[in-house]
């Protein structure tokens, strides 16, 4: 039997990078999945994969008529209840000196956007069910330039700790994977030039403990795990390869 038999899951920004993956990992697992992004294209290219488990919907998690939406077209298509959800969707742009807009463009997707996907999910989320925000272990520590993404996390990471001790007696759990660097498109959409980004990661690289950029389904298989375990509450797992302890 694998783990996630039976299981319904709701993962935002499904249709690249850390998202794409754990909907793949999820449905290697038995989960039935609703796939939510932007881009239709992408969705439909994922939901090729298993037709029968993926339900591809297009949508912003800054729009609320969107979110409503994608919870009304899971349970219609999957059954009356939830029990997973991942608001994976998030945006990264370098910017040394960042403007007030640009602070209100991360806060809108990786704060407000995660949370409101969560609110319009807990109707149908039953006991026994988990929720799984997607943080960064950049909270951590200080990074010049990307001030308004860390915050933005920052702001997600407490409100996960509130939310675990709110919902704690419905019987849904709470926690937090907190990646690290991981070769996904985020970081090359940073808007650096490619010869900044080049060096950068190439001195990240030789600070990490592990000698090289995490991959999205490192990210996936944790998230999997977190997702299953019943005895966690509350709890941010940081996986970044070392970089934070060295």
């Amino acid at each position: 039997m694998s783990l996630l038999d039976g299981k319904v899951a709701i993962i935002t920004g499904a249709s690249q990078g850390i998202g794409k993956a754990i909907a793949e990992v999820f449905v290697k697992e038995g989960a039935r999945v609703a796939a939510f992004s932007r881009n239709r294209e992408a969705l439909q290219a994922l939901y090729a994969i298993a037709p029968q488990q993926i339900l591809p919907v297009v949508g912003d998690v800054t729009n609320t008529d969107d979110l409503k939406r994608l919870t009304l077209e899971t349970v219609a298509r999957f059954g009356p209840s939830l029990d997973i959800v991942v608001p994976g969707a998030g945006i990264a742009k370098f910017a040394p000196a960042a403007s007030h807009q640009l602070f209100e463009e991360h806060f809108a997707v990786n704060t407000h956007g995660a949370i409101n996907t969560v609110t319009h999910c807990l109707p149908y989320l039953k006991s026994g069910a988990s929720i799984v925000y997607i943080t960064t272990s950049m909270t951590h520590g200080g990074f010049m330039g990307l001030d308004p993404y860390i915050s933005s996390k920052d702001a997600l990471q407490g409100h996960m700790r509130s939310q675990a001790v709110e919902l704690a007696s419905q019987g849904i759990r709470v926690n937090a994977v907190a990646p690290g660097l991981i070769n996904t498109p985020i970081w090359s959409n940073l808007g650096l030039p490619p010869e900044v980004f080049q060096q950068t990661a190439t001195q990240i690289v030789q600070r990490l403990l592990s000698h090289k950029f995490g991959s999205a389904d490192d990210v996936a298989r944790l998230v999997l795990a977190v997702a299953s375990i019943d005895h966690i509450y509350g709890q941010e797992y940081v996986i970044d390869g070392g970089y934070m302890i060295n």
